[in-house]
């Protein structure tokens, strides 16, 4: 096993934090969901929900051009605040947010009210923060 494949106990870890995401954003059958980043935790992110019958995009990135419109349910497997923020932004109205992968990197300011509050999203942090594990 190279350095860049995940071990077999860190997959059980994603594929872990991935059906907790699942269940703690509360996707069912007839959400549209979208998860956002690449690598193995959205991978596993897209598993879980693929399991439930769920439509579900992956998207590398989400950028000012992303259109989300019709998404219900978004989950971020990037850790990236710029991205987190870039999300927040771009979200439909209603949408349920799930924060998986730990945040790293520079901190940005989010604007809460005009993001999250006055659009009526969920924002659900699922990610153990404390540790940095998923």
């Amino acid at each position: 096993m190279s350095r860049s494949e995940p071990s077999a106990g860190s997959l059980d870890e994603m594929g872990a934090a991935a059906a907790r995401a699942v269940r703690r954003v509360c996707v069912t059958r007839g959400d549209i969901a979208a998860v956002v980043g690449v690598g193995p935790l959205a991978s596993a992110l897209h598993a879980a929900i693929g399991h439930l019958g769920v439509t579900c995009h992956v998207l590398p990135q989400v950028t000012s051009d992303s259109d989300l419109s019709r998404v219900s349910v978004l989950l971020d497997a990037s850790g990236d605040p710029v991205t987190i923020d870039t999300l927040l932004e771009r979200a439909p109205r209603y949408c349920r947010i799930a924060l998986v992968a730990p945040v790293y990197g520079q901190l940005v300011d989010v604007d809460l009210y005009r993001t999250v509050h006055s659009k009526g999203l969920e924002v659900i942090g699922v990610a153990d923060g404390h540790s940095g594990n998923l």
